[in-house]
């Protein structure tokens, strides 16, 4: 027995691990801006945020302040933070997130805003490993239905390789 334990711990320890797909999905106002900001929070070493309509994130001043909190917290423990947007949202964002981001977001040198016409839907993208991809109303597209939180390597790459070309040809915002 020990023979064969002592084979089997080898072969587990020299085996590579699986690295499986898995999901979360928030449904509903309150539980979808939990989960983002949850997300958000876990994030190590980069976020990258995508908006190409005023959602929920940023409709009411209080979520809008919570997003910005946490990603100045994020930005606090040194996270790379980049946002993607169509230029037409800034305008649409409520003041106090305005104010935020000149206070505290826009004097972080890892922190940095794009505008570009060619952005389609709003998703989050952390620590190249995770997509939090908002699901508008089926009804009111102004309005987020849900939150789906995909951990996949794989898929976060793909999402990563159609965002860096708009990046690059995106402008910086100015204000």
């Amino acid at each position: 027995y020990e023979g064969i334990v002592d084979e089997l711990v080898g072969e587990l320890e020299s085996a590579e691990p699986v690295e499986e797909t898995f999901w979360t999905a928030a449904v509903g106002p309150d539980e979808t801006v939990d989960l983002l900001v949850e997300r958000l929070a876990a994030a190590d070493e980069r976020i990258i945020m995508v908006a190409s309509s005023s959602s929920q994130q940023f409709d009411m001043d209080t979520v809008g302040d919570l997003i910005v909190e946490e990603l100045g917290n994020a930005l606090d423990r040194g996270v790379n933070v980049s946002l993607l947007m169509r230029p037409e949202l800034v305008s649409e964002l409520p003041e106090s997130v305005g104010e935020r981001y000149r206070s505290h977001l826009a004097r972080h040198e890892q922190f940095s805003v794009r505008t570009s016409h060619n952005v389609s839907g709003t998703f989050e993208l952390i620590d190249n490993a995770e997509v939090c991809i908002e699901v508008p109303h089926p009804l009111n597209a102004e309005e987020t239905f849900a939150v789906i939180d995909l951990k996949d390597r794989e898929f976060a790459a793909n999402v990563r390789s159609e965002f860096d070309p708009r990046w690059e040809e995106a402008d910086p915002l100015t204000l």
